[in-house]
């Protein structure tokens, strides 16, 4: 079990470095060209839609998990998968959701909408809130997804493990105890 945890939070870091890098390099870069803190450059690349991007990505193994346990090629039992689904459905809903909404907001506050001034306004009104502390909950989320995901992909099931054990016990009861002539 703590090798498999082992592996996950290996596989955890990667995954992580990999799909912040963009931000990372990104507010570097606005630190650098711009004479912004490094930090408020990267609270504002993470306020932008793309972090919800990532948060659906995130979640796609659990679906593909799911799949391959009702195609019967999973053996795992699932421990808290009720609590898991559920995470996993509003990580899916909030980030979708919150990256619509962001991108709605972004066209409007462009001004290249052909609406009337009070539908404008209106429109703007509504899609103007900055949801970066939506953002952080549902990261996290999606992240715990992707990590119950991970973990058990890592897993092999409690039967495969026994059965490996025990061919490896007689094997080497069959090489190491046999009498000496």
């Amino acid at each position: 079990m703590f090798d498999t945890h082992k592996q996950t939070i290996s596989a955890c870091f990667w995954m992580l470095l990999g799909s912040f890098l963009p931000m990372i390099v990104d507010a570097a870069l606005r630190n650098w060209m711009f004479s912004m803190s490094y930090w408020d450059a990267l609270k504002d690349t993470m306020r932008g839609g793309e972090v919800f991007i990532l948060t659906t990505a995130m979640i796609t193994p659990f679906f593909w998990l799911l799949v391959k346990k009702v195609a019967g090629r999973v053996k795992n039992h699932f421990r808290m998968f009720g609590i898991v689904f559920f995470f996993s459905l509003v990580s899916l809903i909030g980030g979708v959701g919150t990256f619509a909404y962001f991108r709605i907001g972004q066209l409007l506050s462009n001004e290249s909408m052909s609406l009337e001034k009070e539908t404008l306004d209106y429109l703007d009104a509504i899609f103007s809130n900055d949801l970066i502390y939506f953002a952080y909950p549902i990261y996290f989320i999606s992240l715990l997804v992707w990590y119950y995901s991970a973990y058990y992909e890592n897993n092999p099931p409690s039967d495969y493990t026994a059965s490996v054990f025990r061919g490896q016990k007689s094997l080497s009861s069959k090489v190491f105890n046999k009498e000496q002539v």
